[in-house]
């Protein structure tokens, strides 16, 4: 299902832990959940994932895990758009980092001035992607490249 800009997998299992205190079982069922932007149409970046367990009530809502899921949603709006933004952030800085890998493969050296100030970029952010920027890592083990520190 799509909803605010998320496509949201939900796929029915009945073996989920029921870690509730009024749980009647150890089991109950519901369905498992993953979240990725709408647009990631191969499903390679998964922002989060939850579970959604079916209510104990015998007079549920026939939609219940669509309100639970688009409740979850809403819920955890502002962490799910942090956590897709840095994930955008991440496949850009790795699309750049290529692009400038491929410049310095392909163009003779001498021709490399002219290409950077095309696109608006100095040599010393080149010489950055190109020879000793790391790949990016989760935000809490960011660190400088070795050149600069």
């Amino acid at each position: 299902m799509k909803y605010r800009g998320f496509y949201i997998e939900k796929h029915f299992s009945d073996d989920i832990r029921d870690t509730r205190p009024d749980a009647h079982s150890e089991f109950t069922t519901g369905y498992r959940c993953r979240v990725y932007l709408a647009d990631d149409v191969f499903h390679e970046n998964l922002i989060d994932d939850f579970i959604v367990r079916q209510p104990k009530c015998e007079y549920r809502d026939s939609d219940w895990e669509v309100t639970s899921i688009i409740k979850y949603t809403d819920e955890n709006y502002d962490r799910l758009m942090e956590k897709a933004t840095r994930i955008n952030a991440d496949r850009a800085y790795k699309l750049l980092k290529s692009i400038c890998k491929w410049i310095k493969e392909t163009f003779p050296e001498e021709e490399t001035p002219n290409i950077l100030s095309d696109v608006n970029m100095f040599s010393d952010e080149f010489f950055l992607l190109t020879e000793c920027a790391p790949d990016p890592l989760p935000r809490t083990h960011r660190r400088k490249p070795r050149c600069l520190r």
